[in-house]
């Protein structure tokens, strides 16, 4: 009657994909579980205060002003 596309061949593929579609999300929901707790965590970033906030450039403890663009830190 459709050739072949009527209401039954669509309720169909919406048959197949619904469980696919939910096995899909449960397979990466598992990959990125394995991930996260599998790989270390990422480093700390350096603490406020160890760059210039004029230039960027990394800075000692004690510093009073940045070597690199002379502004007091």
């Amino acid at each position: 009657m459709m050739g072949g596309l009527g209401i039954m061949s669509l309720f169909g593929i919406g048959m197949l994909l619904g469980p696919l579609l939910f096995v899909g999300l449960i397979v990466l929901g598992v990959v990125w579980l394995v991930r996260s707790v599998g790989t270390p965590s990422a480093p700390q970033p350096p603490a406020a205060g160890t760059f210039c906030i004029h230039c960027g450039k990394p800075l000692q403890a004690g510093w009073k002003a940045c070597p690199n663009c002379g502004e007091k830190v």
